[in-house]
């Protein structure tokens, strides 16, 4: 009797190709994208708060070079850039505050990256999904 790596594996049963497994999916789908009453800003705000905890995994989770860190901060993490000068001018008075001024201004300008180009990525999608419907 063979027995694959697979059967004794915990996330197999998330991950497993089958026809259940597949409709299960395609219903959460479903039910968070289209059953749902959100508005625009807020499927925008959920997509910025889900790409933004992916893009802190990616930078601070996985371990890289120093030159591939810096890189994946800036790309990932664009507030960082901002964040830097701002906390500056901010915490010259107290700079013992430094640290939780630039994390808190690295969050929040990110997130409104993220949220801004969610946004914009929503309403082309509407706008262009309501131009193939006009004849």
């Amino acid at each position: 009797m063979k027995v694959s790596a697979m059967a004794f594996s915990p996330l197999s049963s998330y991950f497993s190709p089958c026809a259940a497994g597949k409709k299960a999916i395609r219903l959460c789908v479903t039910i968070l994208c289209v059953s749902l009453n959100l508005s625009d800003s807020s499927r925008a705000a959920i997509i910025a708060a889900v790409l933004l905890a992916v893009a802190f995994c990616v930078v601070f989770g996985f371990q890289h070079g120093f030159e591939e860190q810096l890189g994946w901060y800036v790309a990932l993490l664009p507030g960082g850039v901002f964040a830097a000068s701002i906390s500056d001018i901010i915490t010259r008075p107290i700079p013992l505050v430094e640290p939780f001024v630039f994390w808190g201004l690295v969050i929040v300008l990110s997130m409104a990256w993220y949220f801004c180009v969610s946004f914009a990525g929503i309403k082309a999608y509407r706008w262009a999904s309501s131009r193939q419907r006009d004849p």
